[in-house]
């Protein structure tokens, strides 16, 4: 099984386990070395003191049952003899029990054995004295006494001599096993402090060693992250000067000059934001990265904003422009349709476009007549009349609403130029009106598709336009009145001289026939007077 000892948790992990194996070992050794103390301990407080205790009560009962024994015969006494039979019937077996449980069952040899039933015979020998001698009257008796002298001489004492010779050699040798215990006990106790003191000196170097490694691999490394951190927070954005190793500490190095890096990119990204540079290649450090996906959500809006801005800007530039066009006054209606048509087509970047005004001079007769064209910055001198509801552009005036096709038909509309023709890829067609009031109607054609501000630019242009075309017809209407009452005054003057001639020619002719009439009753009173 191999080992990974690369990271922090892992090397900690096999100093503890080292720790732990030293501890494991050194508590087993004191643990054997506690057990053995305690086995010596046992063995001394429960069978060598209490055979040694018991061997002394042992001697001094077998010195005193000679004793009271000789004392039975020779100097009668109550008190003797009560001592004696206590001996006999309850001090003896009760040491004889303690003798055989401090030795055992398993520790009984030979020789204890032997010492034991010697002193039993010892025992026996007192109570056939105690009972040959039971009675005052029996110590008249010679034979009697003879025969308790005579156990007292050849089995009480030379046993009690041989078993005194027992015991002492059976203490000496007790003495022996509580020396030899006390040694092992005392050897115990030194395998003990030595033990301390290792585990104390061990644990010592192994503390000074792991502060030491902790401090070089762990404590210097964090400090070090921790100042970079801190540097970080004022924002200053420098390089990680930590050793890199393959550990905690080494993923903590790599995973703070990703952020490093991030940051210098964010800064750079930020810098041409700044610039106005909305196209700037920029990738966030992960899904997961706020800063870098607000940066780019950021970019997004203010080029959204730069974007409306710049459009906001062109419209007003074209409304400028096509209000200064509409403002000319040095311009015929002719060239004035001219310039707007012109101005349109280029500042979309089109390439063909028509401008049809409506013409309701005959209200029975109303129609779209094409004013102005343009094709590739060329005229086309075309002349083109549409009937309200005919066509697109017959439709658009009737519906008011902008036509925006993007799918045009081949044979729609064509875009020539002098390499030859094609269909344009879209085409716009826009009424011309104010307060809904259609006044004509604008087509532009062109090869890319525009854009829905372009759309509305031209729907804003169209009502100036409209409102400019209201005040041409109305310039032109005025126009061709006062021309009309010129022409009509001229010839009203013409006709109030040739009334003034013929009132003339009349207020004579009248003179003329009242002269003659003058004549002729002149006559007829002549005649009258002739006839009478």
């Amino acid at each position: 099984m191999k080992i990974n000892l690369k990271g922090i948790s892992a090397k900690i992990a096999a100093g503890y386990a080292a720790i732990i194996i030293i501890a494991i070992v050194i508590s087993a050794i004191t643990f054997f070395t506690i057990q053995r103390l305690r086995s010596v301990d046992r063995e001394i407080s429960t069978q060598i003191l209490p055979t040694y205790i018991a061997l002394k009560e042992f001697s001094s009962l077998n010195d005193i049952t000679f004793k009271l024994s000789s004392n039975w015969i020779y100097q009668p006494n109550q008190k003797d003899k009560d001592d004696l039979r206590h001996l006999v019937e309850k001090q003896w077996p009760e040491l004889k029990a303690r003798i055989l449980n401090a030795l055992g069952t398993e520790n009984q040899t030979g020789e204890e054995k032997k010492i034991i039933d010697t002193f039993d015979s010892v025992i026996a020998g007192s109570q056939q004295i105690m009972a040959k001698l039971s009675e005052d009257s029996l110590y008249s008796n010679d034979v009697v006494i003879d025969q308790c002298i005579k156990t007292l001489d050849e089995t009480i004492k030379p046993r009690s001599t041989e078993l005194n010779t027992s015991i002492n050699k059976w203490v000496v040798a007790k003495n022996e096993s509580l020396e030899k215990s006390t040694g092992i006990k005392n050897s115990s106790y030194t395998v003990l402090t030595y033990l301390v003191i290792m585990s104390i000196l061990l644990y010592a170097v192994i503390g000074i060693t792991a502060s030491k490694i902790s401090s070089n691999i762990i404590v210097k490394p964090i400090t070090r992250l921790k100042n970079l951190i801190l540097t970080l927070s004022r924002g200053e954005i420098n390089e990680v000067n930590v050793t890199k190793t393959n550990d905690e500490i080494g993923e903590m190095v790599d995973s703070i000059n990703i952020m490093i890096k991030g940051l210098k990119s964010n800064r750079d990204f930020a810098v041409e934001i700044g610039k106005g540079n909305y196209e700037s290649e920029f990738a966030p450090l992960s899904e997961q990265d706020q800063m870098g996906n607000a940066l780019i959500n950021m970019r997004n809006n203010l080029r959204l904003n730069a974007e409306e801005s710049n459009r906001r800007n062109w419209a007003t530039a074209g409304l400028a422009e096509i209000g200064g066009i509409l403002r000319r006054t040095d311009l015929n209606a002719e060239a004035l349709y001219d310039s707007i048509i012109q101005f349109i087509v280029k500042y979309l970047s089109g390439n063909q476009g028509a401008l049809f005004i409506l013409n309701d001079e005959d209200a029975t007769n109303a129609h779209l007549e094409l004013m102005a064209c343009y094709a590739y910055n060329r005229k086309k001198f075309l002349h083109q009349k549409v009937s309200l509801g005919e066509g697109l552009i017959g439709q658009c005036y009737l519906e008011k609403e902008v036509i925006y096709l993007t799918h045009v038909p081949n044979d729609f509309i064509r875009i020539t130029s002098g390499l030859g023709d094609a269909a344009p890829n879209c085409v716009l067609i826009v009424p011309i009106k104010i307060n809904e009031e259609v006044h004509g109607v604008l087509e532009i054609a062109l090869f890319r598709k525009l854009l829905p501000h372009e759309i509305e630019f031209v729907q804003k242009i169209s009502e100036s336009v409209a409102s400019t075309i209201t005040s041409v017809k109305v310039a032109e209407r005025t126009k061709r009145m006062v021309h009309e009452l010129q022409e009509k005054s001229e010839v009203m003057k013409s006709q109030e001289e040739e009334m003034r001639q013929n009132m003339e020619e009349l207020s004579a002719t009248q003179e003329e026939m009242s002269r003659k009439e003058k004549e002729y009753i002149a006559k007829i009173h002549h005649l009258e007077e002739l006839v009478r």
